[in-house]
């Protein structure tokens, strides 16, 4: 987990960040042959009390911890989506992809707005993209057949993992998540040996 400075501690973590950058600027612009006087004077007003408080607060205070922390709090799921981010349920094309024994809406788990309600629509920040994975590798296989499975690979589908910003709902079958990314962005395909476990 990244740090949280506060008080001295904070100023000092900035103080050797910015001496740090001053040196590194010295010898840069020494072998360049600038005057020694002016690379000295360089990022001075980043020692007035402006400059310094925010810049303090920034790299080394709590919203720089939030940041990162938001950041290392991200969940990783599993989902099938085509190259738009979009999932395979969509008018006329289940039918396509779908075993005749697990075309009837009684052999699957049930769908997300059935298990949860609007719960999840209600719950997604503005500007978030929502969308229906997995947990684990086992219920997406437990979800979808192989055959399932292959059927949309040929219709340009793929198993992907995706960071997501919240859970807004899970159960044993399935969960509904947030992202501030559009689906399509950021994805890392799963390759057959992984997704046929």
């Amino acid at each position: 987990m990244p740090e949280n400075y506060t008080g001295p501690r904070k100023h000092l973590a900035y103080f050797s960040y910015v001496m740090r950058h001053k040196w590194w600027v010295l010898l840069a612009g020494l072998r360049l042959g600038a005057s020694p006087l002016l690379l000295l004077a360089h990022d001075k007003s980043k020692f007035s009390r402006r400059e310094w408080t925010g810049y303090a607060d920034y790299f080394f205070g709590r919203a720089r911890f939030q940041e990162q922390r938001a950041r290392w709090l991200m969940e990783r799921v599993f989902r099938i989506q085509d190259a738009a981010g979009r999932g395979p349920y969509r008018p006329g094309m289940s039918s396509r992809w779908a075993d005749p024994a697990h075309a009837t809406p009684t052999v699957r788990p049930p769908t997300w707005l059935w298990e949860f309600g609007y719960g999840p629509l209600l719950r997604l920040k503005p500007g978030h993209h929502m969308g229906c994975g997995f947990r684990t590798m086992d219920q997406l296989r437990a979800w979808f057949t192989p055959s399932e499975r292959q059927r949309m690979h040929a219709f340009g589908y793929r198993t992907v993992s995706i960071d997501v910003d919240e859970v807004l709902a899970e159960s044993e079958n399935q969960l509904v998540f947030g992202r501030a990314k559009p689906l399509r962005k950021g994805c890392r395909i799963i390759d057959a040996t992984e997704e046929n476990g």
